[in-house]
């Protein structure tokens, strides 16, 4: 078993050295900018309040959101998806209705027409949405702690479950969802969404050290040597404080412990996914 790591502090903790999501609120603008400039960008987004002036939804989302249930899950659906595409529209100069979110082989939301080139991952609790658009395979996940969480222990690895028995009882579910949001994010950046079950993914010193994923089943095979997606790095933040809307808009939100992650190919302009055909 390898040698745990320090304890969490009780204040927000961050691993790696990409930048915190960028706040609630940041203008599309600012957001395009950075990713013209750095080629990642991650932002957190109030579904239940966008941002003035966002573009509209296009035809085809409104009729593909027509299949989920109406209310938030319906409109926050729409809106990452705005969202997303006046972001890359900023960033490559465009009109929103340029850019185009369609959907890989495995439903991965991937980036089309002017959007071609940049990778795209979703995230959403309750009525808050984390957003990451990258150069690279990107994969993120968000947690929002709740009270007197249950920690499903079975679904770890036993140096998992060993590092957090070792936590005091109030960071223990900060820690579990370290864990957990780290182990989203990768699977979402490799597109397996958990066909990997979270004991397969080891996690180094349950740090951000760079993971090796080439020996992990890929649709029952080995994944090459030679795959661009054949290294990640991960990014994870948790405790941060950030206000989460009421889901029917009521303006009594409250302040919330977030956890988030990241997890970027170390190879940079992969080819583009294969689109879900009809």
């Amino acid at each position: 078993m390898p040698a745990l790591p320090p304890k969490l502090p009780h204040d927000a903790l961050r691993h790696g050295e990409a930048e915190m999501p960028a706040g609630l609120g940041t203008p599309p603008a600012e957001l395009g900018e950075r990713l013209q400039r750095t080629g990642f960008i991650w932002f957190f987004a109030d579904l239940a309040h966008l941002p003035p002036g966002l573009c509209p939804a296009m035809p085809e989302e409104k009729e593909q959101a027509q299949m989920l249930p109406a209310g938030l899950q319906r409109d926050g659906w729409l809106a990452r998806r705005r969202l997303a595409r006046q972001v890359v529209a900023e960033a490559r100069g465009v009109k929103p209705a340029d850019v185009l979110v369609a959907k890989d082989v495995r439903g991965r939301p991937v980036l089309e027409r002017a959007g071609l080139g940049f990778h795209l991952s979703f995230a959403a609790r309750e009525a808050l949405a984390l957003i990451g658009i990258a150069d690279r395979p990107i994969g993120i996940d968000l947690e929002i702690e709740v009270p007197n969480l249950v920690i499903p222990f079975n679904v770890l690895r036993e140096d998992e479950r060993a590092w957090l028995a070792a936590q005091p009882d109030a960071l223990r579910a900060c820690g579990f969802l370290r864990i957990w949001t780290a182990k989203e994010a990768i699977v979402k950046a490799i597109g397996q969404g958990f066909r990997i079950t979270p004991e397969q993914i080891v996690l180094p010193g349950l740090s951000c050290e760079d993971v090796d994923i080439r020996d992990w089943a890929n649709s029952g095979e080995k994944m090459a040597d030679s795959s661009e997606q054949a290294r990640l790095s991960i990014l994870t933040c948790e405790a941060l404080r950030v206000f989460v809307s009421r889901s029917d808009g009521d303006e009594r939100g409250e302040t919330r412990r977030v956890s988030v992650a990241v997890a970027q190919s170390t190879v940079r302009g992969p080819a583009a996914p294969l689109r879900q055909q009809g």
